[in-house]
């Protein structure tokens, strides 16, 4: 019968292996809510094909801002493989501040325009965060 040969003193062993800490399962929401935040992007753009016959001032107003929101969007999507709670958090506070905005300036009526999509994106978003979450707190568990 063979015996096990022993482990040096010098060489640490580990009770987890690689898989035990994987970020596996906790991707996919989080890039389901980086999709989620590029598409949000391409939306913002929208108003800048949809403007009629306004003057000069509101399409050029119209356009920088449509432009500063979407790369905002485009900017935290590509955050999130970084550091995906925080880019997640910014662009929930982000999106619930615009639906608020336009709510104040434009009216309660406009909260209820495009409602699946806006909760569609909330609940993604919800989803990715929780998961960023839970993936950060096992990266610093672990030392990865």
């Amino acid at each position: 019968m063979e015996q096990p040969t022993p482990t040096p003193p010098n060489e640490q062993q580990e009770i987890f292996t690689e898989a035990d800490y994987s970020m596996e399962g906790y991707d996919k929401p989080i890039r389901n809510a980086r999709i989620m935040l590029f598409i949000v992007a391409a939306m913002q753009l929208l108003p800048i094909i949809l403007l009629g016959d306004v003057s000069d001032e509101v399409k050029i107003f119209t356009i920088i801002e449509c432009v500063i929101v979407a790369l905002m969007f485009a900017g935290l999507a590509f955050w999130t493989k970084k550091k995906p709670f925080i880019a997640l958090l910014l662009a929930m506070i982000l999106f619930v501040g615009l639906i608020a905005l336009n709510a104040i300036i434009i009216g309660p009526g406009t909260i209820m325009t495009g409602f699946v999509v806006k909760i569609l994106v909330i609940l993604l978003l919800i989803m990715g965060l929780r998961n960023a979450k839970e993936a950060e707190d096992l990266r610093k568990t672990f030392g990865k």
